[in-house]
């Protein structure tokens, strides 16, 4: 299937759309171009996609003109306002859509402010480019299977396979049941950076701590030996929960367990508020903004004020796969923007953690204080 992807300059929002179809299908022939062409692609759409694992740097504007021979099975213009505003394509096409996008190029101010707005239209693209691909494209495929990474290989956490169904549940009940856990590539031995955050927020031993995406921890073990009280842990992997419980022995009893999915939540969001909110192992899973939004608007659902929240997720040197599945890395600013004004940055610092495997992994570990 042949797509082109129109605009003006062809130096934002076709590339990025261009970025995301192929990464949602690379057998696809993508192509994008603009009527008036700019010299470069926009460096802030190039770090913009290189966030969420994308590449588009080695891309560049070309016109329209070059594709006035060619044939296409969709012709998609992305740009801004009404369709008749927009660049018409004059060659053989058998399908014409309009999608519109606001010009990130046009955003003022310093450049953190510009970079959001990029970040803001990147999503958006996604979402609208994705709508697109699963209507018109993906429906005319028939189903495939599960693919899982080899958990036990020496590069299983960063597998160039990616599922092609999201039956993540299914995904990882398999990975559980078929490694141990002190072999899983995500398994700390001792889990120092998230206990030294805990420590900092000098909570009372009766505090509700919610460890999501609990899964292989040993946190769960090193709070209870520090006498915390009310410990509640989540997967939406029931195998996961289980070897968990049975390694963890009798103390399981002592520990609230939740088996559900941060972005459909049906016990979670009835838990009532927790004091603290540790992640070291979900959110960057999340690659699409709706799945983000749900995952953020339960933890702030869920965290009291004055309440800490404690994520530790890929940072933007980390691996763009991890079991299989792709992932969206993030930094310290990014993760502000997502929890917004009412959470305060206490600390934060990039850590590089060491896989059972022996490889490396790059993380960010973030602190931060809900306002009363």
């Amino acid at each position: 299937m042949k797509i082109l992807i129109l605009c003006t300059g062809n130096s934002c929002r076709s590339q990025m759309a261009e970025g995301f179809l192929k990464y949602f299908d690379n057998t696809l022939e993508v192509y994008s171009a603009g009527t008036n062409p700019a010299k470069a692609v926009h460096p802030k759409a190039i770090e913009a996609m290189k966030e969420i694992g994308i590449d588009i740097s080695d891309n560049f504007p070309k016109s329209v003109n070059q594709f006035l021979n060619d044939e296409f099975d969709f012709v998609i213009t992305v740009c801004g306002g009404a369709k008749k505003n927009c660049p018409v394509f004059s060659g053989k096409v058998k399908n014409r859509l309009h999608i519109g996008f606001d010009d990130p190029a046009e955003a003022m101010g310093t450049e953190d402010e510009i970079l959001s707005e990029f970040r803001k239209v990147r999503d958006e693209i996604e979402i609208g480019i994705f709508e697109f691909y699963k209507t018109n494209i993906k429906t005319t495929e028939t189903n495939s299977e599960l693919q899982f990474c080899d958990i036990n290989a020496k590069n299983h956490c960063c597998s160039l396979e990616i599922i092609s169904e999201k039956d993540i549940k299914s995904h990882w009940d398999n990975a559980y049941e078929n490694a141990e856990i002190n072999m899983l590539g995500w398994y700390e031995n001792a889990p120092k950076p998230s206990l030294q955050l805990i420590h900092d927020c000098d909570l009372d031993k009766g505090a509700a701590l919610l460890n999501v995406g609990a899964g292989a921890t040993t946190l769960v073990d090193e709070l209870f030996k520090l006498g915390y009280k009310n410990i509640i842990a989540n997967d939406i992997s029931s195998v996961a929960l289980e070897k968990l419980k049975n390694r963890i022995g009798a103390k399981k009893n002592n520990i609230k367990w939740i088996l559900d999915d941060l972005t459909q939540p049906n016990e979670l969001d009835k838990i009532g508020q927790v004091d603290l909110w540790h992640d070291r192992a979900v959110l960057h899973f999340f690659t699409h903004i709706k799945e983000q939004d749900a995952y953020f608007n339960l933890l702030k659902k869920l965290v009291k004020p004055n309440g800490y929240v404690i994520i530790a997720t890929f940072n933007l040197d980390g691996a763009e796969k991890c079991s299989g599945l792709p992932v969206y890395r993030y930094d310290k600013k990014m993760l502000q923007e997502k929890l917004g004004y009412g959470f305060d940055l206490i600390e934060a610092f990039d850590y590089t953690y060491r896989m059972p495997s022996g490889e490396t992994r790059e993380y960010v570990y973030t602190l931060f204080k809900r306002k009363s």
